[in-house]
């Protein structure tokens, strides 16, 4: 059985979105450059 070392901002990313960390990791779905921009936005949106 071999292991995989996990980084730190991989971790992050699960705890952060379990299910953004499943596409990433698991399926190899990056988001679309529009999903990517919405979320720059709603981050603006809940800093104001």
């Amino acid at each position: 059985m071999s292991r995989k070392l996990i980084a730190a901002t991989e971790l992050a990313e699960f705890v952060y979105c379990a299910k953004a960390w499943e596409l990433k990791y698991v399926r190899g779905v990056e988001p679309s450059s529009e999903t990517q921009q919405l979320r720059v936005e709603g981050d603006g949106d809940h800093r104001r």
